[in-house]
């Protein structure tokens, strides 16, 4: 494969990278050594394979093929571009193209924001992103608070324990009853009355969130969940994992999203890792102490793929149903068309979590949020 191709698959890596999708240079060589094997040049050989290894759901692939024919439109001169003085064409499909308009070099953020879908993906993922690719939310045309799910999450009341304890207020449902006897003590009859209800407390939420590669396609969507969920009322905790534990929650709280996006992938440098569900599990409990209660929600946000040993996996699972309120699976695919739980671990998450709830959107995130109330 010519020295120019391969450089413009790097180039579309680099457009798609604006679009929320992880890609390094390694994806885009072996990208280009995949093309080379086949020896199909064609638009559609093409995109196949590009499709097989950079696209890992649904809105990715939404995404991918609108920005694909956008970017071999502008190959092939079809589209009204500013584009340098190159050599032959790039894809045999392409015919010539127009004078002048032989070779495009970046898509520009401008043009490529059109293909963005707010709902799905906002922030580009790469943990060394360049400040010119860690894109802003505001470049999507929309506010977060514009956004249906933002809006819906800001609706909802805070998660809350019911409390033993009482305080006392003008119009409720207790009296206080040994407030009312004291103070009419002596008198001849009860001339004041005093009422209480129950002081409720934020029940604390533990989220354990997988950012390892099988997960790659899913990290922007719940870092925009996330990062708005902790600005909320509620308490929330949230630790990344890959092969070990990340607390992340200091850095979701930063009011900015594009600092926040770059502080936790910064930290959190097991990014694009395997999976060690099990030994995170175990480090998570005794991290956590006496933080983790029979008050707290734990979510576990991941695939249901892991690389441990399936018996650890079920003890510790087991272990944190007893020390939690609720242990709640996020699966992001789960509902899909004809996607069914087969993994051991997957099998075991099933057991041992009190619900399985799916969370492959942004508005599917919130449902389970409210669920959880």
């Amino acid at each position: 494969m010519e020295d120019r191709a391969a450089e413009n698959l790097w180039i579309l890596a680099r457009a798609l990278r604006t679009l929320g999708f992880s890609l390094s240079i390694q994806d885009a060589v072996l990208a280009a050594r995949s093309v080379a094997l086949t020896q199909d040049l064609s638009l559609t050989g093409v995109h196949d394979v590009l499709a097989a290894l950079w696209v890992s759901s649904h809105e990715q692939r939404v995404l991918f093929d609108q920005a694909y024919a956008y970017f071999a439109s502008l190959l092939a001169g079809a589209l009204d571009s500013n584009i340098p003085q190159g050599a032959g064409p790039w894809l045999s499909g392409l015919g010539l193209p127009q004078s002048g308009r032989t070779w495009v070099s970046w898509i520009d953020t401008a043009k490529s924001s059109q293909f963005r879908t707010s709902d799905r993906t906002v922030y580009s993922h790469s943990g060394r992103a360049s400040s010119e690719e860690v894109l802003a939310g505001s470049q999507s045309g929309h506010s977060p608070a514009e956004l249906p799910w933002v809006r819906r999450l800001d609706s909802l009341p805070a998660h809350q324990v019911r409390g033993y304890r009482r305080q006392d207020v003008r119009r409720g449902k207790l009296w206080n009853l040994s407030r009312v006897l004291r103070r009419n003590r002596g008198r001849a009859e009860i001339t004041a009355l005093w009422r209480q209800k129950r002081r409720n407390t934020l029940r604390p939420s533990l989220f354990l969130w997988d950012a390892s590669r099988s997960m790659d396609g899913f990290l922007s969507m719940y870092f925009q969940f996330l990062h708005r969920l902790v600005h909320t009322k509620n308490a929330v905790e949230v630790w990344t994992f890959s092969t070990r534990l990340t607390d992340v929650t200091a850095e979701l709280r930063t009011v900015d999203p594009k600092q926040a996006y770059r502080s936790v992938f910064e930290k959190a440098r097991d990014l694009r890792g395997g999976t060690l569900l099990a030994s995170v599990a175990e480090a998570l409990t005794a991290r956590t102490g006496n933080r983790l209660s029979t008050k707290s929600d734990i979510v576990l946000i991941t695939d249901g793929y892991d690389a441990g040993s399936p018996e650890d996996l079920a003890n510790i699972l087991s272990k944190m149903g007893r020390r939690s309120h609720r242990l709640i699976w996020w699966n992001p695919w789960l509902g899909r068309k004809g996607y069914e739980i087969a993994t051991p671990a997957g099998r075991i998450l099933a057991k041992h979590c009190d619900r399985v709830d799916a969370s492959g959107t942004l508005a599917d995130c919130v449902a389970a949020w409210q669920r959880l109330a």
